[in-house]
């Protein structure tokens, strides 16, 4: 048998290639049945994303749906305006929602903005806490 991934020999029966780990799905009877495209698409390393899975000897290629991520750190501009808009009454509450679950990719912001909607609703609480205070203590007398 051969490993799908790098072409290593492997001793028969073996579930996973010694070299590189891959399980192994392919036997040399199967690899002489592969075309010639389909067989350097197996010599090929694929994407850390992808998977390769042979079906009825066919190599069937799974990507995954993951949209990408964008992880570059937030500039000190990019901070001040958040805090900014973060400072105005109720447009703080929808631009950080827009901002946590819309369609952002970058990383930073979605957690920036989900930190700040945390601090609204602990402000919120705190508020909801002390007029409910100040109300019981006024209507008691």
């Amino acid at each position: 048998m051969l490993c799908q991934r790098c072409g290593n020999n492997l001793v028969d029966g073996a579930n996973y290639c010694v070299r590189c780990g891959t399980k192994s799905y392919i036997s040399d009877s199967d690899i002489n049945q592969l075309s010639y495209s389909q067989e350097m698409e197996r010599r090929n390393p694929q994407p850390e994303n992808s998977q390769i899975a042979v079906v009825a000897n066919e190599v069937i290629l799974n990507e995954n749906k993951e949209t990408a991520v964008d992880e570059t750190p937030l500039r000190t501009g990019q901070y001040f305006w958040i805090i900014l808009i973060s400072l105005i009454p109720i447009i703080n509450f929808v631009s950080c929602i827009s901002w946590a679950y819309g369609p952002t990719k970058n990383i930073n912001i979605k957690n920036f903005a989900k930190s700040i909607l945390i601090w609204i609703g602990i402000g919120m609480a705190f508020i909801g806490f002390t007029l409910m205070f100040v109300l019981y203590f006024t209507l008691a007398k």
